[in-house]
């Protein structure tokens, strides 16, 4: 039986992502809005969409995600981040429609050694991590049928990302400063929407869960810099490589102060829906090839 979904957030990198990954699941009818379509933070418009459209699940990709901006401009990343995930839970319990929502390793102070499980203790140093806490919060407190799937340092083919800024940065600077202290789990956007729509395809989903997911493998964002470089210059995406300077986070300021460890344990994900999560670097190189690709149309055509 074919199964409704209202995409909320479609024009971002993960929403964008899920739609790639649809063809791959023809019992699902996409349903995309944006914020130009459907403003989730209005509660009135979120209870008459889902009239309207009467989905069987929800994927919430929406999201207030400029880390720094978020810093001056709390009343816009609350709004997106924690009241409008506030009205999807309320209504979704009304009408008992599953809720897949996303949050962020950045819930947690980046003070433990070790990897985050998903049941430690959350305190979020910046705002956005704050506001992304506070959507988690609201979803519990609601307790309608969902799934929150926290991720990791997001990359895709899609909007700007760390990969792309790095490859374009590469075209235009001799050196880059990049931060070696702070470390991480870079996540492919494909690979976290295909896990997402698999999970809902493989599963009769009910209850509220909160899991982890990302790309193994640990590295610092200077080690995933000096990645993305290696790989475009082997795949010819830049045709130099810039010196990737080492630096400390004291060393290049940012407005928001980020975990220093922010790594997620996801061997409960990979036991519990008997998946094998592939390494950063092999996704990374799915998504360079795509660039690359891409890139040789635009030469061709």
């Amino acid at each position: 039986m074919n199964k409704k979904i209202l995409l909320t957030g479609a024009d971002g990198q993960l929403g964008q992502s899920i739609l790639r990954e649809s063809s791959k699941f023809p019992s699902f009818t996409f349903i995309p809005t944006d914020q130009h379509n459907l403003d989730i933070t209005n509660p009135q418009e979120v209870s008459n969409e889902l009239d309207k459209i009467k989905p069987d699940y929800i994927i919430n990709t929406a999201a207030y995600t400029n880390v720094d901006s978020a810093e001056s401009d709390y009343d816009t990343a609350l709004a997106i981040n924690s009241t409008a995930v506030n009205n999807l839970a309320v209504e979704c319990k009304k009408r008992g429609i599953f809720l897949v929502h996303y949050s962020t390793d950045y819930v947690f102070s980046g003070e433990k050694k070790e990897p985050y499980y998903i049941h430690d203790k959350c305190t979020p140093l910046n705002i956005y991590g704050k506001t992304k806490w506070l959507g988690e919060q609201a979803i519990v407190s609601v307790n309608p049928n969902a799934l929150i799937i926290r991720t990791s340092w997001i990359f895709s083919i899609f909007n700007t990302n760390f990969v792309k800024t790095m490859i374009n940065l590469a075209s235009k600077k001799e050196e880059l400063s990049i931060i070696k202290d702070q470390i991480g789990q870079p996540t492919s956007a494909h690979d976290l929407a295909f896990f997402t729509l698999n999970f809902l395809f493989q599963n009769q989903p009910t209850g509220l869960d909160t899991i982890h997911f990302s790309n193994k493998g640990i590295c610092s964002w200077h080690e995933f810099a000096s990645e993305i470089i290696y790989q475009s210059y082997n795949l010819h995406i830049v045709q130099k490589k810039p010196l990737i300077n080492a630096v400390t986070s004291e060393e290049y300021p940012q407005k928001a102060t980020r975990p220093k460890n922010s790594v997620l344990d996801i061997s409960d994900t990979e036991a519990r829906f008997n998946v094998n999560i592939r390494n950063w670097k092999d996704a990374l190189n799915d998504v360079l090839i795509l660039i690359s690709n891409a890139k040789q149309e635009t030469i061709d055509g």
